[in-house]
């Protein structure tokens, strides 16, 4: 049997375009862009951007998503409401 992964590798390519360490909150975080196309129509895609940090014992994982055509204008207010974002240290 085909394993799942198999098929979206075969359907879907991926690109990570960067990847950098951020303060999230003051925290160490990290943060990778990527984008994703389909394999066989490359027009059709998704910029992807990925931050997260662990403060504590808790995970926090934080997406923006955008049409290629779109994900260049709006990452710039994707990162000032990423930067509001407050973490309390309990």
């Amino acid at each position: 049997m085909a394993s799942p992964v198999n098929g979206l590798s075969q359907t879907l390519k991926l690109n990570i375009n960067k990847s950098t360490t951020i303060s999230v909150s003051g925290n160490p975080g990290y943060r990778v862009l990527f984008s994703i196309t389909a394999a066989k129509n490359t027009s059709t895609g998704f910029g992807i951007m990925e931050t997260w940090t662990v403060v504590g014992k808790k995970f926090y994982f934080i997406s923006y998503i955008a049409p290629s055509s779109k994900f260049m204008k709006y990452l710039p207010e994707a990162n000032k409401m990423i930067s509001s974002i407050g973490i309390l240290k309990s």
